[in-house]
């Protein structure tokens, strides 16, 4: 089994946060694709490699992101450098998705669309109060769980078959 886990605190008691395993996808090896060892390429694949791709960064931005967030270290130049490349790497995967959806004749691009919309309205606003010093450490670690949990396991997974290249 290959565990894929985004690590993410969740609020422990008054004192601050205490780790958590919040999402953990276990998958076969059966499952994963042999040239990428990676859970993006494998059972959580959408069938496009761009996209695949896409998710991978995003797995690995949110955990790095995550991480800082554990250590409180939120008030540095390169936390803000990784909020920042979250931010494009999510806008440009999100046009991607939609490109290619409305090519594919995606029935519920207009739904997708509308929460593509909500999360980065969300991401483009942590980034701005970052900018402030002014980092909302629950609700950015929610935000990332709702990125990854939400969007990318649930809804892409549910539009694979309008995301697979032919």
């Amino acid at each position: 089994m290959l565990k894929l886990s985004l690590q993410l605190p969740i609020k422990g008691d008054r004192a601050g946060f205490a780790p958590a395993r919040v999402a953990v996808y276990q998958l076969p090896r059966s499952m994963m694709n042999e040239k990428k060892m990676s859970p993006c390429h494998g059972a959580l694949s959408v069938g496009n490699v761009l996209i695949d791709d896409q998710h991978e960064r995003i797995f690995n931005l949110s955990e790095e992101i995550a991480g800082w967030v554990r250590s409180e270290l939120t008030a540095c130049r390169q936390f803000r450098d990784l909020l920042v490349e979250l931010e494009k790497l999510v806008a440009e995967h999100f046009a991607s998705e939609e490109e290619i959806m409305e090519r594919n004749y995606y029935p519920r691009l207009a739904a997708h669309r509308a929460a593509h919309a909500a999360i980065l309205a969300r991401l483009r606003a942590v980034v701005a109060e970052d900018a402030l010093g002014k980092v909302d450490r629950d609700g950015l670690l929610q935000l990332l769980m709702t990125l990854v949990q939400t969007h990318v396991i649930r809804m892409d997974m549910a539009a694979r078959e309008y995301l697979a290249e032919f």
